[in-house]
C-alpha cells in the first residue's frame, strides 16, 4: 500500500535512527512488520500446544487414565485450572514416573519456557512496527486494553480499510483507493459493470468490516458455521476480534467497558416472549433445545456474549473511521446517524477522551 504523499517520518530508535521517505518506510518496514505480527501467534500456538500435551500426560497419570483411552468431551475444562502451567513441575515427584521420564518432561517444559522468551522478542519487534503507523499513534496506543500485539495484528489484517480492485483471472492488483484516484475510479466502474472479471477487497463502510469478521447477526443471533452452507465470514478473524473484546472487557476503564456493562445489564433485565429464545437459539449439535419453551430470560453467558459483540463492534467502527480519516478516505455517516437521525454518536475521538 502506498501513501498519497511523500512526507517524511522518523523510524523507531531501534531501527537505523534515520529519516526515510514514508513510501519507502511503508513498503519495507510495514511489510516485514506484518510478517512479525502473524508469526507471533504461530509461536504462541506452539508453546500452548506443547504445554497442553504435557498437561494431558501428567493429568492422565495422576488420574489413572490410560494414555490411549478415549475420554468424553468436557464442556467445562476444569483440569486446566487444576493442572496450571506453573504447577506442572510440582506434580512430577508425586507420580509414578521414572527418573528418565521426569528428566524428559522437564526438558520439554524448559523448551516451552524458552519459546515464551522468544514470544517477548516478537512483541518488541511488533512495537517497532506499530510505532511507525499513524493509527497506532493517533488511536490504538491511547486505548487501554489494546497493546502492541493486538495493534500489530489489527494493522496487519485491516490496514487502513482501503478498497482494492483485483483481476479475477490473474489475481493481480488493478487499482487501490489510496493510489491514483482516476485509475481507481475507472477500476471501480469496471468492477460494477463487469463483476465476472474483477473482485473487490476492503471496507468502504463499517458494515462490511463487521460482516467479514463475523460480528453481524441474523434474526438477532450471531452467525454460525452450518453444515452444507458456504461461510459468509472469516472464522479466523472472528476469533481475533473476540480476543480484542476480551482484552477490552478485562482491561479497559473507558467507554468500551461502559458499553459492555450497560448492554449486559440490559440483556439480563429484558423479558422475552415465550418460545422466543427457543426459536432464536435453536438446538445443540446433539439435537437438544438450548432454551425451554417457557424460558423468558436470557442466560448469563448469552448476555455476556451479546455485550462483548456490541463493545467490539463499536471498537471496530472506531478503528474503521480513524483509519480512513487518517488517509483522507471517505467516511460516510453511520446508518443510525444518516438514516435514523441519531445524534449522540460516540466517535473514536470521544472514546479517547473518555479513557481513564
Amino acid at each position: 500500500m502506498k501513501e498519497k504523499n511523500h512526507t517524511q517520518i522518523e523510524t523507531h530508535k531501534n531501527s537505523v535512527n534515520q529519516i526515510v521517505p514514508e513510501t519507502q518506510a511503508y513498503s519495507v518496514f510495514s511489510s516485514v512488520g506484518r510478517i512479525v505480527a502473524g508469526s507471533f501467534y504461530d509461536m504462541q500456538q506452539i508453546r500452548i500446544s506443547t504445554l497442553n500435551r504435557i498437561r494431558d500426560v501428567i493429568r492422565k497419570k495422576a488420574e489413572n487414565i490410560g494414555f490411549k483411552e478415549v475420554e468424553k468431551k468436557k464442556i467445562k475444562k476444569d483440569f486446566i485450572e487444576k493442572y496450571t502451567d506453573e504447577e506442572l513441575l510440582a506434580f512430577l515427584p508425586e507420580l509414578d514416573f521414572t527418573a528418565k521420564e521426569i528428566k524428559y518432561v522437564e526438558r520439554c517444559l524448559k523448551l516451552a519456557k524458552e519459546s515464551h522468551s522468544l514470544e517477548n522478542k516478537y512483541k518488541r519487534a511488533m512495537l517497532d512496527f506499530v510505532e511507525a503507523e499513524p493509527i497506532y499513534k493517533e488511536f490504538l496506543v491511547k486505548i487501554r486494553g489494546i497493546g502492541e500485539v493486538l495493534s500489530a495484528n489489527l494493522i496487519k489484517e485491516f490496514g487502513y480499510c482501503e478498497v482494492e480492485i483485483y483481476n479475477k483471472e490473474t489475481k493481480a492488483l488493478v487499482a487501490r483507493e489510496l493510489g491514483d484516484k482516476k485509475k481507481f475510479d475507472k477500476a471501480l466502474k469496471d468492477f460494477v459493470t463487469n463483476p465476472d472479471k474483477y473482485y473487490k477487497r476492503g471496507y468502504d463502510n463499517v458494515a462490511k468490516l463487521w460482516a467479514h469478521t463475523g460480528n453481524h447477526v441474523v434474526n438477532g443471533v450471531a452467525v454460525k458455521k452450518r453444515k452444507g452452507e458456504n461461510l459468509t465470514f472469516s472464522p479466523r478473524l472472528r476469533t481475533f476480534t473476540w480476543k480484542i473484546s476480551d482484552c477490552l472487557m478485562k482491561s479497559n476503564h473507558g467507554i468500551y467497558r461502559e458499553i459492555y456493562d450497560s448492554e449486559k445489564k440490559k440483556q439480563l433485565a429484558r423479558e422475552y416472549k415465550k418460545e422466543e429464545l427457543q426459536k432464536k437459539y435453536g438446538k445443540t449439535k446433539e439435537g437438544k433445545w438450548i432454551y425451554k419453551e417457557e424460558e423468558t430470560n436470557i442466560r448469563l453467558i448469552h448476555a455476556h456474549n451479546r455485550a462483548l459483540r456490541k463493545m467490539r463492534k463499536l471498537f471496530l467502527a472506531h478503528y474503521w473511521a480513524c483509519a480512513r480519516e487518517l488517509k483522507g478516505l471517505d467516511t460516510r455517516l453511520p446508518y443510525v446517524q444518516e438514516k435514523l437521525g441519531h445524534k449522540n454518536i460516540i466517535t473514536w475521538k470521544k472514546a479517547i477522551k473518555r479513557e481513564k
